[in-house]
C-alpha cells in the first residue's frame, strides 16, 4: 500500500510511522519542515511543503496517487 502520512513526526503520527514502515509500506511523509536527521525509517521518503497550499497538495497527489491517507 502506498501512504500519504501528515505528522509523521508528532507524537500520533510516529507511532502510525513505524508501524507502517515496518509491515512493509511505501509510506510518504509530507510536512513544512524536513524531518530531523536519522529520524525517518528506510525507505521512508519525505516531501517538504505547506499543507495549506492547495495547489502545492493537489500536485503531491496527484504524482504520488497513494492508497491511503492518514492526517
Amino acid at each position: 500500500m502506498k501512504v500519504l502520512l501528515t505528522g509523521g513526526s508528532g507524537f500520533i503520527g510516529r507511532h502510525v510511522l513505524s508501524a507502517l514502515a515496518e509491515r512493509g509500506d511505501e509510506v510518504h511523509t509530507v510536512g513544512r519542515n524536513p524531518p530531523p536527521e536519522g529520524k525517518l525509517p528506510e525507505g521512508v521518503a519525505h516531501h517538504q511543503l505547506d499543507l495549506m497550499s492547495q495547489s502545492a497538495v493537489r500536485a503531491l497527489v496527484a504524482a504520488l496517487r497513494p492508497t491511503a491517507v492518514v492526517h
